[in-house]
């Protein structure tokens, strides 16, 4: 009976908190852990940056003539600004004479109600080889849609895109890039946000508590 009393307490002292009892995936690991952990079956195939959820990454090597090898690198290094979360993929891919060497990236971004997705932004930072010795020079290019029909890109010549749009608590991203005779270092996706948390009823009773004892004071203060 005493357990049971204990609960009820606990259940009764979350509803008027706010608090859910629905527990965020694992956070994603810090520092960077290799790509492969985050496809299928991987233990990081489901989890959490701040309080933002991703899943259902797939990596799709479209012109294997360069290397990816997502058991190795690239390395996946989540991004905790507060309000600016997101993932930063690093050594995408190269290419060395061999043709371009092209990727499909896709995942599954999922926020709460309250703290809903607003804007993305997209950036990289390559190294790229100049022309000669019978290479030409290097470029890399990336492509990324929105499921929502928003798009952005990047290149060696514009490394960075941003774009907002209305608030959504689901998203996703398919990042598509090509490298030529280069090396694209870092590919960095982040989900800005607008916090809309709305004052919990547990704080509205204190803030009246609060007032109502300020305006006792004031009275006693007249008399």
């Amino acid at each position: 009976m005493g357990k049971n009393s204990a609960v009820l307490g606990m259940a009764a002292a979350a509803a008027v908190s706010g608090v859910s009892f629905s527990a965020l995936a694992a956070p994603c690991p810090s520092p960077s852990t290799v790509l492969s952990t985050y496809l299928s079956g991987g233990p990081n195939a489901t989890c959490t940056v701040l309080d933002k959820t991703i899943s259902g990454m797939t990596l799709t090597n479209v012109s294997p003539s360069g290397f990816i090898v997502p058991s190795f690198f690239p390395g996946v290094e989540p991004i905790l600004t507060t309000n600016n979360p997101g993932l930063s993929f690093q050594s995408m891919g190269s290419a060395l004479g061999t043709g371009p060497n092209t990727f499909v990236i896709t995942y599954t971004i999922t926020a709460p109600s309250n703290n809903p997705i607003t804007d993305a932004s997209l950036a990289i930072n390559g190294i790229t080889f100049p022309a000669g010795g019978g290479f030409p020079a290097g470029s890399f290019q990336i492509s990324e849609v929105l499921s929502n029909g928003k798009s952005l890109s990047a290149s060696n010549s514009s490394l960075t895109d941003s774009i907002a749009f209305a608030p959504t608590t689901s998203l996703t991203l398919t990042d598509s890039g090509t490298v030529t005779s280069g090396i694209l270092d870092f590919l960095t996706n982040q989900f800005s946000e607008t916090p809309t948390t709305v004052p919990e009823p547990s704080s509205l009773a204190l803030l009246g508590v609060g007032l109502s004892a300020l305006g006792l004071v004031r009275r006693q203060k007249r008399s």
